[in-house]
Order: C-alpha cells, then structure tokens, then sequence
C-alpha cells in the first residue's frame, strides 16, 4: 500500500508541521515519528540486553541445576507459579506477623485509652 502525505498545519518549526498520511487518515508531526523512532530504538537496545542477560543467567541456572533443561515446556508455568509462591511466602508470614502484632497492640491501647479517658469507639 502506497501512502500519500499533505500538509494539514505547516509551522515555522518544520518538526512541528501537522502532517496527513493518507489511505490511513491519521495526522503527526516529524517530530512524533522522531520521538517515536528514538523510543523504539531505545526499546530494542533494552530488549536484546534482558536477552542477552537472560542468556548468561539462564546458562548459569543450568550450570547449578541442570536438571532445568529437563522440565518439559508445558510444564515450566507451573514451575513458575511454585518458585513465584515460594518467594512470597515469607513475605506473606512476615506481613501476617506485623499485623497480629499491630491489631493485638492497637486493641491494648484502645482499650486503655477508653478506660482513663471515658472514651467509646461506638458509631453514635
């Protein structure tokens, strides 16, 4: 498909001139293809770098535990979800342990404060 361009809004600025591509119908700027642009390249060079790590970290996970490369590939989601659960759990027990141990305080202290003060946390 061949495109055509007209100038809808010419600017003294030509990057910021408002431009038509036609067969499309769709109006930009040069400077919207060239932050465009920049963004894309920037998102290439981010993609083969977290390849090219994952490459290296993925080489040393099966150097460690090459029983890795045995998991089938339908299975590797589960996989996942196990190791994925297994890190929040400890987090979890520790978010658990802080609340019990906030409520437990909170409800001493509110308890104390009602009797010395004559105070009621009722909804009047």
């Amino acid at each position: 498909m061949e495109y055509t361009y007209k100038i809808i809004e010419k600017k003294d600025n030509d990057l910021e001139t408002v431009i038509e591509k036609g067969n499309c119908t769709t109006t930009f700027t040069l400077q919207d293809i060239k932050d465009h642009l920049e963004f894309t390249e920037k998102s290439k060079r981010t993609a083969k770098a977290q390849l090219e790590a994952g490459e290296i970290q993925d080489k040393l996970a099966l150097e460690i535990l090459p029983i890795l490369k045995d998991i089938p590939e339908d299975k590797l989601e589960l996989v996942n979800a196990y190791v994925m659960r297994q890190i929040q759990k400890p987090i979890s027990l520790s978010m658990l342990e802080t609340a019990e141990k906030t409520i437990a305080s909170y409800t001493e202290q509110l308890a104390i404060i009602k009797e010395k003060l004559g105070l009621s946390d009722e909804v009047k």
